[in-house]
């Protein structure tokens, strides 16, 4: 006798996946002020997490909300290679905020 293998995913509602962005919005709201200071004029982690945002709030999953985040990880390559440290890093929760929207988890 064969046991069944378990699903190697979790699924996720639309609505827990709106839950998660918004926590990680949340989350990485406090880092943009680090980013900021570093970058004053580079919106783009600020865009991310405000995508996220709205997502968590509403709007449609679109692919703008997926480049909002690839947008903030270029902001964070370009700050870690001017050898600021701490706005590459910040830069990173505003991927990580718009990239919640498509999460895929698994489940080990």
């Amino acid at each position: 006798m064969t046991v069944p293998e378990e699903s190697q995913t979790i699924d996720l509602s639309i609505a827990e996946l709106r839950e998660v962005a918004g926590y990680a919005a949340a989350c990485a709201r406090p880092a943009l002020a680090v980013f900021e200071r570093g970058r004053p004029d580079d919106r783009r982690p600020r865009d991310a997490v405000d995508a996220a945002q709205a997502f968590a709030d509403g709007a449609d999953r679109t692919k703008a909300i997926r480049d909002s985040a690839w947008a903030a990880h270029r902001a964070y390559q370009e700050a870690r290679d001017a050898g600021q440290a701490a706005a590459s890093e910040a830069a990173r929760a505003g991927v990580a905020a718009a990239s919640a929207a498509f999460l895929h988890p698994l489940a080990k």
